[in-house]
């Protein structure tokens, strides 16, 4: 797989993170907050793509930097932040794996163990 020049068009932040917002009217608020600052760089990691560790990692960085940065900019509780934080990982980790680029003869799927890595 060669790399793929990354395009700042290409991020949509939250966007379809967003999406849970529209379900959980609370989460608007933390994506408008993480956006920039967590999101864009998720982008860019699913953009170079990579192995399924790889795309594990860029999820956990996500989970991570989003508690981070929503502590500093949200007037939130610590439980109200990891709450947030929580559904975002688990978002990406469901819905991501078609998002990832994988290397050519990767399934696009992960491995069918079942198992499936929670947030700390």
């Amino acid at each position: 797989m060669s790399p793929v020049p990354w395009d700042p068009m290409a991020s949509d932040g939250c966007t379809v993170l967003a999406l849970v917002g529209l379900l959980l009217p609370e989460s608007r608020v933390f994506y408008a907050a993480i956006s920039e600052e967590c999101c864009v760089p998720h982008d860019v990691a699913y953009s170079a793509g990579g192995s399924e560790l790889e795309r594990l990692a860029a999820d956990l960085r996500l989970y991570r930097d989003a508690l981070l940065v929503a502590r500093v900019k949200l007037d939130w509780t610590d439980e109200d932040i990891m709450l947030c934080a929580k559904r975002t990982y688990q978002a990406v980790r469901a819905g991501g794996a078609n998002l990832w680029r994988y290397p050519e003869g990767v399934p696009t799927r992960p491995a069918p163990d079942g198992v499936e890595p929670q947030a700390p």
